[in-house]
């Protein structure tokens, strides 16, 4: 049965027989997992949404198959307003910084810097609001 589960925290845990399980607690209950080849695909993403296969056996649910992490509506929005890094703003605003006083200064202009590191500031977060 494919379903989305979030992995609360696990147990590491040995079958009767000495081979290695886990015992997830999800958000649907408990789910167990013999196959040690999908140990880091599930440890490894505690607290993210995942979209898996289990098998239920009596009262019991075994994963067998990751598909992939679900990635949600407010994720892709989050990762769509943060796409430029702030350090990578900062340089374009000094490169703006930098072109504005060689221009003030080419053509003789009298303009305090702190005027141009605004108007800089203020060309960048206008250009990324138009391209948004």
């Amino acid at each position: 049965m494919k379903t989305t589960i979030t992995i609360e925290s696990y147990e590491i845990k040995q079958t009767k027989t000495n081979k290695p399980m886990r015992k997830y607690k999800t958000d649907i209950g408990v789910i167990n997992c013999f196959d040690e080849k999908l140990f880091d695909k599930f440890d490894d993403n505690l607290g993210v949404p995942l979209l898996v296969e289990y098998e239920e056996n009596g009262n019991f649910k075994n994963l067998v198959k990751f598909i992939k992490i679900e990635e949600t509506p407010t994720e892709k929005v989050e990762k769509k307003k943060s796409e430029v890094p702030t350090a990578m703003k900062l340089s374009y605003v000094k490169d703006t910084f930098a072109t504005l006083t060689a221009y003030t200064a080419s053509k003789d202009m009298d303009i305090k810097l702190d005027v141009l590191w605004d108007m800089a500031i203020h060309f960048i977060q206008k250009a990324e609001e138009d391209l948004r």
